[in-house]
């Protein structure tokens, strides 16, 4: 049993490593670190709810300088994964596509300087040019460890509104359910080329 659910996990994993290379094509991988805890008043330790609402500030303000203020139309495309908690300090891991007119060293600033602006971050991070399998590698832990994605089919088809619009009406207080990665899999148009894949 407990090899069909760990082959399960790996189908899994690929497919949506796949995905992403295919939706997002992410060219750029950077290493995020988060504080465990922090004083506000009283400790606070770091959870799941405070490291996605640090992304998401992250993201927005990364945005915003990489295209600018006024530019609502145009958004970065990335997957993020959080890794950590028992078995080491928690980051998050982040394929994410660069701008192809952006040189790496001025992204690099730019993601240093919007990280280190909030509460919860580290200032050790690092930024590469992509390398091997960091799609395969952040997916790792599988959909359980995603903190979000992003890609413009998805967007345009309302998935991921459709998606945050449900995770607020639930019980729930997790914004982002690691589900939505395979609906939007499975309603891609690219969802033939992923199968031909296999």
């Amino acid at each position: 049993m407990n090899n069909n659910n760990n082959n399960n996990n790996k189908r899994r994993i690929s497919e949506m490593k796949k995905f992403i290379d295919i939706e997002v094509k992410p060219n750029t991988y950077a290493v995020l670190t988060l504080k465990q805890s922090v004083y506000v008043n009283y400790l606070v330790k770091g959870d799941r709810i405070h490291y996605e609402k640090t992304f998401k500030s992250f993201i927005r303000g990364l945005t915003k300088r990489v295209y600018g203020c006024n530019n609502y139309k145009k958004r970065l495309l990335y997957l993020c994964t959080l890794e950590g908690g028992d078995i080491g300090r928690f980051h998050i891991n982040l394929c994410i596509r660069r701008p192809d007119w952006l040189p790496l060293d001025d992204f690099r600033k730019m993601i240093a300087d919007e990280w280190i602006k909030l509460e919860w971050a580290m200032p050790e991070i690092y930024v590469e040019d992509r390398y091997a399998d960091c799609v395969g590698y952040s997916l790792k832990e599988g959909s359980d460890s995603l903190l979000d994605f992003y890609t413009e089919w998805a967007d345009s088809q309302g998935v991921l509104f459709k998606n945050r619009q449900r995770r607020r009406k639930s019980k729930s207080r997790r914004w982002f359910n690691p589900d939505a990665l395979s609906r939007v899999m499975s309603k891609s148009p690219n969802n033939n080329q992923l199968n031909n894949n296999k």
